[in-house]
């Protein structure tokens, strides 16, 4: 890695880095960002490159060029990683030092996604430390973060915008293995096939997921199939946690148009605290909310704590939470939360339980699920495998009914219920008091 010494000038430092000293052209990075230099300004810079070869000290093609003691109003610096000044993101990320990349004030425009490789743990953040100061935009065009086989990824304060993908994650893509933080980030406007936003996949059936996303907002994202604004597609363990979040306006075109967990071996927890999901589309299942999925895995359990959803519709089932599963066990628990006003247009407004064999456990307490509709049931339908228990749980009075039913067993029985609702519905029994 080259350091220069400061007092050198802008341009003798883009020489011995073997850039050029013209302005950029049209189609590269913006002054704000100079991550990846295109193919066309490196041929022309071979006359350069060819007299650095000759130098014994010039710098190799991998080296960066890294500016002492610098800051962020230092002339083209794009990034800090502890005192040294970068004047590209790529550069700085690929400098390894093991510290935090923090990002310049500004909206970077990137022709190029960043790029973090096998084994690299990662930390990239505003140096104002707000999201509200610090822009990553894809340009409608591209991705702005991928991932592969990192071991760690943060990112935190920052915002990104116009991430595109014809594949998993529009904004960001990370691929097997990763342990996850979004802290205090914003997602909007973002578009990918799966996972509109944000998309973790993995690469075998033994790849393990820790997800935090905290205090993050999601907005206007969109997915053409799953996830809207955040897809996981896992067969392994996962240890996932959403608090302080909020979705809205999200959509896609298949399920979850908020959160899509999929896992064919996956086993775990999803805790949802203090959130919030709100208007909301999916065209088939999993009501902007979320929907879980497992084949032969388990146990699996989700968890949502104060947290609010409202206004999100389904095309088909499930305007809020959709469960479908092959043969796990799993629990669904919902404390001192609020579904209301959602709809779908056949099956359950609210939440809907799909599951091809295997004991399910739902708990409501203290919890309001009200004021939902669907053709076939207004708030929740459970199948033959779901015991559920309400406790001090308000399923709607007056106005504020679930349309048609409150609650639909196994066995077509529907259930019109109240306030203050505690029972207990074991699979194809009737319901009676807890």
């Amino acid at each position: 890695m080259t350091r220069l010494t400061a007092g050198l000038g802008i341009a003798l430092l883009l020489l011995l880095a073997g850039c050029p000293t013209d302005p950029p052209d049209d189609d590269d990075t913006t002054a704000n960002d100079d991550d990846t230099t295109d193919d066309d300004d490196a041929a022309d810079d071979d006359d350069d490159d060819d007299s650095a070869d000759d130098d014994d000290s010039a710098d190799d093609d991998d080296d960066v060029v890294v500016i002492p003691d610098a800051d962020c109003t230092t002339d083209d610096v794009v990034a800090l990683a502890g005192t040294g000044g970068y004047l590209s993101l790529q550069d700085a990320i690929d400098d390894d030092l093991g510290l935090p990349v923090r990002i310049c004030s500004g909206t970077h425009v990137l022709s190029n996604p960043l790029r973090i490789d096998e084994g690299q743990s990662v930390t990239l953040a505003s140096e104002a430390e707000d999201a509200a100061s610090t822009t990553l935009d894809g340009g409608g065009v591209g991705r702005i973060i991928e991932s592969e086989g990192a071991a760690s990824l943060d990112l935190e304060h920052l915002t990104f915008v116009g991430g595109f993908s014809e594949e998993a994650g529009g904004a960001v893509h990370v691929r097997g293995p990763t342990e996850l933080l979004f802290a205090d980030c914003v997602f909007e406007g973002n578009s990918a096939f799966d996972g509109g936003a944000v998309a973790s996949t993995a690469t075998d059936a033994f790849d393990e997921h820790t997800v935090t996303i905290d205090r993050c907002r999601f907005d206007a994202n969109t997915a053409e199939s799953d996830g809207g604004a955040f897809f996981l597609n896992g067969d392994a363990a996962l240890d996932m946690t959403i608090s302080e979040t909020s979705f809205e306006g999200n959509s896609c075109g298949y399920t979850g148009g908020g959160v899509f967990v999929e896992g064919r071996l996956m086993t775990g927890t999803l805790d949802v605290v203090d959130s919030t999901f709100h208007n909301q589309d999916a065209g088939y299942v999993g009501a902007g909310a979320v929907i879980g999925w497992g084949e032969d895995g388990g146990p699996f359990h989700v968890t949502f704590t104060r947290t609010t959803m409202t206004a999100l519709r389904s095309g088909w089932g499930a305007g809020a939470i959709g469960m479908l599963w092959w043969d796990p066990a799993g629990t669904l628990t919902l404390l001192d939360t609020t579904i209301e006003g959602c709809t779908a247009a056949i099956h359950a407004g609210a939440i809907r339980m799909d599951h091809f064999g295997g004991d399910f456990f739902f708990e409501v307490v203290d919890s309001a699920i009200r004021g939902n509709s669907s053709t076939e049931t207004g708030a929740v339908l459970l199948d033959e495998f779901t015991t559920i228990q309400s406790v001090n749980t308000d399923w709607g009075t007056g106005f504020q009914n679930n349309t048609p039913a409150d609650l639909q067993t196994a066995t077509s029985t529907l259930y019109l219920l109240g306030e203050s609702e505690s029972f207990l519905c074991a699979p194809t029994e009737p319901c009676g008091d807890d």
